[in-house]
């Protein structure tokens, strides 16, 4: 079963059942959808369904709840929301951090693992005191460094791409852009 913060779903997907949620945006990342995943209809979904575990692909609210249910949950936070979180409000005050971290404390403390996309990610709930170190796992699922290797340069294709001008700098993108993805360091 997956619930998703897209509503109108297919039912099915692959032999998965699709469930939609209503979502909301965050403030500075308003093209990310996000849910709570509490309705009573959601609730009843799960609940018929009786997942072993569940993973939520950010900690919410929603970890908190499922925790009172015989059911293990795994946390995946794709993003590295401490540093997003400052970013978008220009800082990295210690309060603000210490905000942070409490908050996600609350939540991450439910789980029964945390999966991580980085060792620096990993490194700063630790250090937070976050998650306890024996629940956070490293989960590399980001690009695969053996198909996308430097080895596979072409010259050829550096041509094709850059408009027949390879000596000009090119830039090659692939997925959202966003305040995370720090670009404005590309104008220094």
């Amino acid at each position: 079963m997956v619930v998703t913060t897209h509503e109108g779903v297919l039912e099915e997907f692959h032999g998965a059942k699709l469930v939609g949620s209503r979502s909301f945006s965050f403030p500075w990342y308003q093209q990310v959808p996000l849910s709570l995943a509490l309705s009573p209809r959601i609730i009843n979904e799960v609940k018929q369904f009786k997942p072993d575990i569940i993973h939520a692909s950010s900690p919410g609210i929603m970890v908190r709840f499922w925790s009172a249910y015989d059911c293990k949950n795994a946390v995946g936070p794709h993003r590295d929301v401490l540093s997003y979180t400052c970013a978008c409000v220009n800082t990295y005050q210690d309060t603000r951090i210490a905000d942070w971290s409490s908050q996600c404390e609350f939540l991450h403390q439910a789980a029964d693992l945390t999966l991580v996309p980085s060792a620096a990610i990993a490194k700063d709930l630790q250090q937070y005191k976050v998650a306890a170190s024996n629940t956070i796992r490293l989960w590399n699922k980001d690009v695969d460094s053996d198909s996308f290797h430097p080895k596979f340069h072409s010259h050829e294709m550096r041509i094709r791409l850059s408009n027949g001008e390879p000596d000009r700098p090119l830039i090659v993108h692939v997925g959202r852009i966003g305040v995370k993805k720090n670009l404005d360091l590309l104008k220094r």
